[in-house]
């Protein structure tokens, strides 16, 4: 299930980077490879890979510091600053419809959080037992 979700994510991330489009024929296609925001992801990717693989504590960050530095040089970066504070919540504070919420498409997301928190943590007692070498002969945890 994590690495199905981990999968979903990047997915959705080398989407946004115009790493891979829609595609009729095929459903996904490679992106534009010479749109400078493309290449600032696959700049990062594999800056990120390469500290990896060297074994380079906090890789990733590096890799997403270095990332944003480069985007922000060559004027990739567009912010523009949000309203905050507690005026910002007037829009939605106490908006919530729970008549809406309570209906059978709650008990679909309860159903499959439920599920996917479950596999979760039974691959994590699995692994950490496994891993600490608690597992019996008979492929059993004790207790």
């Amino acid at each position: 299930m994590a690495s199905g979700i981990g999968l979903f994510i990047a997915f959705v991330g080398f989407r946004n980077a115009g790493l891979v489009v829609a595609d009729p024929e095929t459903f996904v296609t490679l992106g534009n490879i010479s749109n400078p925001t493309t290449i600032l992801a696959l700049f990062g990717l594999i800056l990120m890979a390469a500290l990896e693989v060297k074994k380079v504590r906090a890789a990733i960050l590096i890799g997403v510091l270095a990332t944003t530095g480069a985007a922000w040089t060559f004027g990739l970066v567009h912010w523009t600053p949000a309203a905050g504070g507690f005026h910002a919540l007037t829009g939605t504070a106490f908006q919530l419809d729970i008549r809406g919420a309570l209906n059978t498409g709650l008990l679909e997301i309860v159903f499959i959080f439920f599920f996917v928190d479950l596999f979760d943590n039974l691959g994590t007692l699995v692994a950490v037992t496994k891993r600490a070498g608690l597992i019996e002969a008979d492929h059993t945890i004790p207790g």
